[in-house]
């Protein structure tokens, strides 16, 4: 394709961290090809702090209270950001517009909608059957240069599953590495929650709390293995159902984390992470961590790369159910029911057994 190197290249992207990080094989790819451009990323306020872990320059902040302040803030992000080259996730004709209106010359976002394809000058097609990741690699791969294209293998740059980078400040230390206990031989972090607009939205992917308590304590009967568990302020009630439930347990460690740099260390301080469908479980695959997760009525080769072909990658799901998995192709929100969140815990300890064991 013909396209003038971009001094200025803004992305926008919409939903949590764990969709933020869905994109960064995207942005480490445009970083690579334009490496002297001032990059910014749109993100919501609750996404904000993912930023400091990705190749961007600048996060700017959008407000989502309803449609309208989603638009007017979308396109005041993009004419402060000034691009030459500005990109979007959604499927919006909206979306589509704010970039027409950004003034960038080169416009790429999701060409679904006919209206769509009318504002933007590069459209791919968002194909919602394959690993998010992969789909919107397709709007990097829209503008990078030929030549960076066929290198591509070589170089590495299509990355189709996600990456951080951690600060070196942060890395030259890790102080997780001593908190765990003394000669522990099997370190196991679990972050059990979810977000707590997924639970508003009524989106219900949580293992129940007597599940990670059996798993928890299962795990502690063998005495080579440590269980640190962490989680941020939507998992205060699981979090002290656990702590109550423990108490003076030995093996077994409350960690905190003050933010996503924090999270990002301790999850390399443990052996394996274990977690749902989540944005913590998008940072530990991220991290290139052994993570096993455990999903409910959403579909693991949507949301994890390669999860039941990757040795280090597990997801765990009720295979028995014909019903699952139902999110988004379905339906919208969580059925009266939802028996898919029922995992077996022997399951869970079967993925982390075998990942543990590599």
């Amino acid at each position: 394709m013909s396209l003038m190197t971009p001094r200025a290249i803004t992305m926008a992207v919409f939903g949590g961290i764990g969709d933020v990080l869905l994109a960064s094989p995207a942005l480490f790819a445009l970083r690579a090809a334009y490496p002297q451009a001032r990059i910014t990323l749109i993100t919501e306020a609750r996404s904000r702090s993912v930023g400091a872990l990705l190749p961007v320059d600048v996060c700017l902040p959008l407000e989502t209270r309803d449609k309208l302040s989603t638009f007017l803030s979308l396109v005041t992000c993009f004419q402060k950001s000034n691009p030459d080259l500005a990109i979007a996730t959604g499927r919006s004709p909206a979306i589509a517009l704010a970039l027409a209106i950004s003034g960038a010359k080169t416009r790429v976002g999701y060409g679904n909608h006919p209206l769509s394809r009318w504002f933007l000058t590069h459209a791919p097609l968002a194909n919602g059957k394959i690993y998010a990741s992969q789909m919107h690699w397709a709007l990097a791969e829209a503008v990078l240069p030929n030549a960076v294209l066929q290198d591509d293998a070589s170089k590495g740059l299509r990355r189709l599953r996600p990456s951080v980078i951690v600060p070196s400040e942060f890395t030259l230390e890790n102080p997780y590495i001593a908190q765990w206990p003394v000669g522990a031989r099997r370190k196991v972090l679990i972050h059990p929650g979810a977000s707590r607009l997924s639970v508003q939205k009524n989106i219900l992917k949580q293992w129940p709390t007597r599940h990670w308590l059996t798993l928890i304590q299962t795990l502690l009967a063998d005495t080579d293995t440590a269980v640190g568990v962490c989680g941020g302020p939507d998992d205060a009630e699981v979090i002290a159902a656990l702590r109550q439930a423990l108490g003076t347990t030995p093996g077994w460690i409350l960690f905190e984390t003050r933010h996503l740099t924090d999270l990002a260390l301790l999850m390399q301080s443990a052996d394996v992470v274990t977690c749902i469908d989540s944005a913590p479980m998008h940072l530990s695959v991220a991290l290139d961590k052994p993570t096993v997760a455990l999903f409910g009525p959403t579909d693991p080769t949507l949301l994890m790369p390669d999860a039941q072909h990757t040795n280090h990658l597990k997801a765990v799901f009720r295979a028995d159910l014909p019903c699952r998995p139902c999110f988004w192709a379905v339906r919208q929100e969580s059925c009266d029911t939802p028996e898919c969140l029922e995992v077996p815990v022997q399951s869970v300890l079967k993925a982390i057994d075998e990942v543990l064991a590599l």
